[in-house]
């Protein structure tokens, strides 16, 4: 059964586009009384499919007065039904058209929103089943010629929103003329200080040679050159005396003194030694003495 809604849905939207090209706004449409119907979506069972059809028409514009637009015939299907049926639930319509730049044309132009009690007024019987039938009013002013898009979304309780496929409307009329773009005002390119040298003829003669000015010029520009070497060398002195390694050196030298007085010839500690051994009547002060003469190991 499942593979038989496809085709017949498919032929409900070949019945209504038929039903357009030959001039028909409507399937056969009957009141009725939506209250006493009982093919409705439920919450269980909700619509998850819409098929909507659009084409030009002339009708009421929200002011009340005539406007082109757009009529609609919308049919809503449960799963696994081939039938259409009524729904319950907050309707969005969605109008774009071509005009401004992209990311305005990315944009709904308008929205119509229908609540459930107001949705149910454009509901009607069709041959088809139940369906309904609306129409938007085009909101810009004038006669122009544009391409515009439609979107359907319906908002059941307790089911999820779908959306119906965007289905593009061409609104006949005059070709809009392209707005002329301002002329773009660049700014003057900045002349790079390049030297330009001059030369000037002399009254006797045919010898060309530079101009007086220039060569003002050239003298100045001289003499700004020999300030600017004489600041520099004057700027520049003499390297002062590194006092750090003046220190340093002085250090080394007394290391080394006391280096030197540290330490003992050989032939001088013999002697020291003898002459301790010799006299054993020493004087507990040569034992000392000897010790601090000692030297270090």
């Amino acid at each position: 059964m499942n593979h038989l809604i496809m085709p017949v849905r498919f032929l409900l939207m070949l019945i209504l586009f038929s039903s357009s090209l030959s001039g028909c706004t409507s399937l056969a449409l009957s009141s009725w009384n939506w209250k006493t119907a009982k093919n409705f979506a439920s919450p269980h069972k909700p619509a998850v499919e819409i098929v909507a059809l659009w084409e030009p028409a002339e009708g009421k514009g929200v002011d009340g007065l005539p406007t082109r637009g757009f009529a609609g015939q919308l049919l809503f299907f449960q799963h696994n039904n081939s039938s259409p049926v009524y729904v319950k639930g907050e309707v969005l319509v969605y109008l774009y058209d071509d005009q401004g730049e992209l990311k305005e044309q990315s944009k709904p132009l308008h929205q119509y929103k229908f609540d459930s009690g107001a949705w149910q007024v454009h509901a009607v019987e069709s041959t088809l089943g139940p369906a309904y039938q609306v129409f938007i009013p085009y909101v810009r002013k004038g006669r122009d010629q544009a391409e515009c898009a439609l979107r359907v979304q319906l908002s059941q309780p307790g089911s999820a929103d779908i959306y119906s496929r965007m289905i593009s409307v061409k609104l006949e009329g005059k070709t809009p003329q392209p707005a002329e773009q301002p002329l773009v005002q660049e700014k003057p390119v900045l002349k790079e200080n390049v030297l330009v040298e001059t030369l000037a003829r002399r009254e006797k003669g045919k010898r060309l040679e530079l101009s007086a000015e220039l060569m003002e010029s050239k003298a100045k520009q001289v003499a700004e050159q020999q300030n600017q070497i004489q600041q520099v060398n004057a700027e520049i002195s003499e390297p002062e005396s590194d006092e750090r390694e003046e220190r340093i050196r002085r250090l080394e030298q007394q290391l080394s003194l006391l280096l030197n007085e540290q330490k003992q010839p050989p032939v001088e500690q013999l002697n020291s030694l003898n002459q301790n051994s010799a006299s054993a009547t020493t004087p507990p002060s040569g034992y000392r003495q000897f010790r601090l003469n000692a030297p270090q190991e």
